[in-house]
C-alpha cells in the first residue's frame, strides 16, 4: 500500500465527521501546561489590552498547528468565553514548525516546547473598574513520534484590572510582549506557503488549465470566441503583432478577475475550511452540487441579467476594452462554468493558501484564455471553427457529469470507501454510455461521431480502473477483518480458547491509518490473523461514556493502541504496543501470543 503523502489533492477537503474537545480521560498524560500573561498592569477603558497564553509542552511531544497541513488532524484552537467588560478583536497563533515524523511521508505543521499565542481584547468604554475574570480553554491534540493522545483541552483563566485612570497602566512583561514573536492572525494563512514544485502540484495545475481550456467548448463561451477575435482583427490594423497584444491583454482581464477570486477566497478561506468539517454544509455543498448538474442536464436555465451583457457589449476600443473585456467575461460565462468555479472555491476556501488560491486561478485562467490568443494570430482559422450549435449540449452534458463527480467527492468522507468507489465509477459509466451512444447532439457533424466513441470508451475504461484499482473495490487488499467489540464475542473466544487482538483506533488518528494501509494490510498478517479474534474499538468520541469507559477499563492513553488477550482472556501486557510497527514486528507478536496459555 502506498504510504499518505501531503499531495496538493490528497489534501482536498480531507473531513472530520466529528470532533469532541471535552476534558480527556485522567489515565492521559499532561503532556501541555499553560500561564497567562498581560501586557499591562491594567486596562484602560475603550484601549486595548494584548494576552499571552503561553504553552509549554513536554519534551518529546507536540500539538498540530492551528491549521494542520493535513486536515484530517485536530487542530490547535483557543476559545475565549464571552466576557461583560471585554470583547475579541484578534487571535495570534504562531507559526508553526514544518517536521518530519517516522510515521508518515511528508510534513506536518506542529507546535513543540514553548508556544505564545497572543489575544488582543478591548475594553468596554462603559465596564465597570475593578477586576474581570477572562476565561477559556484550548483546545488540542499531542503525539510524539510513534502515537497520538486523544483529544483533550486545557482550561486557563486571569484576572484583568479594570481602570479609567491612565496613570494606574504601566506596561508589563517585556520580554514577551516586546517585540512579540512572530504570529499569524487566524484570518491569514498561518502556514508557509508550499513551492509549486511540491508533488502533485504540477500535474494538478495542469489538469486544472486543461479544464479551462474544455470551458471554452461550453454554449457561454464557445459563440463568444470568434466574435472576441473578431473584434481583436478588426482592430489590429492588419497587424498580427497589434492582434496578439490585444488579446494577451484580454487574457489578462480574465486572469486578474478570476485570481482575485481565488485569492480572496483562500484569506478568508478559514471559517470556510472549518464549515467544511461540519457533514451537513457538506450535504449542503453535494446538494448545490448536484442542483448545478441538473441544469447542465437541461433541467432548468440559469441565465445572467441582461445588464452585464449590455456593460460588457458597450466596452471601449483598444487595450483598455480588451481588458474590460477579459475582465468582465466571467460573468458572462457564470451560468455554464459557476459549478466548475464552485468546486475549485471549495478548494481553494478549504487549503486556506492565498498562493496556491492565486495560482489555481490564474492558471485556469491561462487555459480559457489560451484559444483567443491563437486564434487571434491565426486569424484566418476563424472560418475552420464548427458553428455552434447542438453539438455544444453534448458538451454541456459532459460538465453535468463531472458535476456530480465532485458532489460523491464532497461525500468522500460521509460514505464508506466501498460506496463512493461504486458511486464514482457508476457516474464514469453512466455517463460513458450516455455521452457516447445515447446522447443525440451533433449527428450532422464530420467526425463528431468518433469524438463521441472516443469519449464513451473512455469513460468506460476509466469507470473499469475505478472499480477495479487497488484499494477501491475488488482487486484490493482487504487488510485484517475486524469485528466491533462486544464483551460477548470476549467470552466466546474464552470458550473456544481462542487469542484476541483489541485495535483502539479513531478517524483523526494518522499512525492508525499508516498501521491500517501498512501493518493490516500484508498479507503474512491477514492469514495469521484468521487464528485470532481481531476486535476494534472506534475512539473516534473518546469524551462519550463508552469512549471513556472503554479507556478506563483497557487503561488507553492513546492510539493507536493494540492489545493482545491470550486463550483465557487475560491480556499479555509484554505485548501491548502504541506505536506504527512494521508487519514482521507484529507477526513476532502474533507468534508469543498463540504460544501463550
Amino acid at each position: 500500500m502506498k504510504k499518505i503523502t501531503m499531495s496538493y489533492w490528497a489534501i482536498i477537503i480531507q473531513i472530520l465527521l466529528a470532533v469532541f474537545m471535552a476534558s480527556a480521560s485522567h489515565t492521559q498524560p499532561k503532556v501541555l501546561s499553560t500561564n497567562v500573561f498581560l501586557s499591562k498592569s491594567s486596562a484602560l477603558l475603550g484601549e486595548e489590552i494584548r494576552v499571552a497564553l503561553q504553552l509549554d509542552i513536554e519534551k518529546g511531544w507536540h500539538i498540530n498547528a492551528h491549521k494542520p497541513l493535513d486536515t484530517s488532524l485536530i487542530p490547535t484552537e483557543v476559545v475565549l468565553e464571552r466576557n461583560p467588560h471585554f470583547t475579541l478583536q484578534e487571535i495570534h497563533y504562531p507559526k508553526p514548525k514544518r517536521k518530519t515524523f517516522a510515521f508518515i511521508r511528508g510534513e506536518l505543521a506542529v507546535y513543540e516546547g514553548k508556544v505564545l499565542i497572543f489575544m488582543d481584547l478591548t475594553v468596554f468604554t462603559k465596564a465597570t473598574p475593578g477586576e474581570s475574570r477572562i476565561s477559556g480553554k484550548i483546545k488540542y491534540q499531542a503525539c510524539d513520534d510513534r502515537s497520538c493522545l486523544l483529544p483533550t483541552e486545557v482550561a486557563f483563566s486571569a484576572l484583568i484590572p479594570i481602570t479609567k485612570d491612565p496613570t494606574e497602566v504601566r506596561s508589563t512583561h517585556a520580554a514577551i510582549f516586546q517585540p512579540p514573536e512572530e504570529t499569524i492572525s487566524p484570518k491569514r494563512q498561518d502556514i508557509p506557503s508550499p513551492t509549486l514544485v511540491q508533488r502533485g502540484v504540477i500535474f494538478s495545475l495542469f489538469i486544472i488549465f486543461l479544464g479551462g481550456l474544455g470551458l471554452n467548448l461550453t454554449p457561454c463561451i464557445y459563440p463568444l470566441i470568434p466574435i472576441t477575435v473578431g473584434f481583436f482583427v478588426a482592430q489590429g490594423a492588419g497587424s498580427s503583432r497589434w492582434v496578439f497584444v490585444l488579446s494577451l491583454f484580454y487574457v489578462l482581464g480574465m486572469a486578474i478577475t478570476y485570481s482575485i477570486l481565488g485569492t480572496v477566497t483562500a484569506l478568508t478561506g478559514s471559517l470556510f475550511g472549518s464549515a467544511l468539517q461540519n457533514p451537513l454544509v457538506l450535504l449542503l455543498i453535494a446538494f448545490v452540487l448536484v442542483g448545478l448538474s441538473l441544469s447542465m442536464f437541461g433541467v432548468y436555465e440559469i441565465r445572467i441579467p441582461a445588464f452585464f451583457t449590455r456593460v460588457a457589449g458597450q466596452s471601449s476600443q483598444g487595450i483598455f476594452g480588451a481588458l474590460l473585456m477579459g475582465l468582465t467575461v466571467g460573468i458572462l460565462a457564470a451560468p455554464c462554468i459557476g459549478p466548475f468555479i464552485i468546486g475549485l472555491l471549495s478548494y481553494v476556501g478549504q487549503k486556506g493558501d492565498p498562493v496556491l488560491g492565486f495560482w489555481t486561478f490564474f492558471v485556469l485562467a491561462l487555459g480559457m484564455g489560451t484559444p483567443f490568443v491563437f486564434l487571434g494570430i491565426l486569424s484566418g482559422s476563424l472560418n475552420r471553427l464548427p458553428r455552434s450549435g447542438e453539438w455544444m449540449v453534448w458538451v454541456k452534458r459532459i460538465f453535468g457529469f463531472v458535476m456530480l463527480g465532485m458532489a460523491v467527492y464532497f461525500l468522500r468522507y460521509l460514505i464508506s470507501n466501498e460506496v463512493y468507489w461504486l458511486l464514482q465509477a457508476s457516474i464514469a459509466a453512466v455517463g460513458s454510455i450516455y455521452l457516447g451512444w445515447v446522447e443525440g447532439s451533433g449527428k450532422g457533424l464530420r467526425g463528431f461521431r468518433g469524438i463521441k466513441w472516443g469519449t464513451g470508451i473512455f469513460g468506460l475504461l476509466l469507470s473499469s480502473y475505478l472499480v477495479l484499482a487497488p484499494g477501491h473495490l475488488f482487486f484490493h487488499r482487504e487488510g485484517m477483518q475486524w469485528l466491533d467489540y462486544h464483551e460477548e464475542l470476549i467470552q466466546e473466544a474464552k470458550r473456544q480458547a481462542k487469542p484476541v487482538i483489541i485495535d483502539f483506533t479513531a478517524d483523526w488518528c494518522v499512525p492508525c491509518r499508516i498501521m491500517e494501509q501498512r501493518t493490516f494490510a500484508s498479507a503474512p498478517v491477514i492469514a495469521k490473523g484468521k487464528q485470532f479474534l481481531t476486535l476494534r474499538v472506534d475512539l473516534t468520541h473518546s469524551t462519550l461514556p463508552k469512549g471513556r469507559s472503554f479507556m478506563e477499563r483497557y487503561r488507553i492513553k492513546g492510539v493507536p493502541t493494540v492489545i493482545f488477550l491470550d486463550q483465557r482472556g487475560k491480556e499479555i501486557e509484554k505485548l501491548r504496543f502504541y506505536e506504527v510497527i512494521k508487519p514482521e514486528e507484529f507477526l513476532k507478536k502474533m507468534e508469543i501470543a498463540l504460544k501463550a496459555h
